[in-house]
């Protein structure tokens, strides 16, 4: 796949996740809508469960259908696990990454996002199941689909699933 192909790709990622901006629970709290359901399903995951890595898959799904590699999965830490090898990265973010967020409470990663840019010292990213900058810090879930500024720290680690494209 070409350099330009490949951009393309992340970016279709990039502005598939866009279009659902601002988009929350109902009621706040309860890990529910219908659309968050739907994500939840396709995923197979529990109705109720946290979400934010069924919201990524489903927007690569929906932006890429059959060329999204990332394995369906509703855990951060199953897609982790898949990108170990060649697709992880601990620095770097690029456009169209996974940025996936460590815990260390649970000795695993559990939170995920998707990168539209990179600044000087942060980054910034779509992500389901968070809440609005100012709100909050790096809890593991939150009530909607926000784009977040964010600092790039030791806990944050990318994957560069377009290289899987080649």
């Amino acid at each position: 796949m070409t350099r330009a192909a490949i951009l393309s790709a992340a970016a279709a990622l990039v502005a598939e996740a866009a279009n659902y901006v601002g988009h929350t629970e109902a009621p706040p709290g309860s890990n529910r809508s219908p659309q968050i359901d739907s994500w939840l399903q396709a995923v197979h995951s529990p109705i109720g469960s946290p979400w934010c890595m069924a919201f990524a898959w489903c927007m690569g799904r929906d932006a890429l259908g059959m060329n999204w590699p990332v394995p369906k999965a509703g855990r951060v830490q199953t897609v982790v696990d898949w990108a170990m090898r060649e697709l992880f990265y601990r620095e770097d973010p690029r456009m169209g990454d996974l940025a996936v967020l460590y815990f260390p409470a649970l000795a695993r990663y559990a939170h995920v996002g998707i990168v539209r840019g990179l600044h000087s010292e942060t980054f910034s990213t779509i992500e389901g199941n968070t809440v609005p900058d100012g709100s909050g810090g790096n809890q593991r879930e939150g009530y909607g689909i926000f784009r977040r500024t964010r600092h790039l720290t030791p806990r944050w680690a990318f994957i560069r699933w377009t290289a899987a494209l080649r």
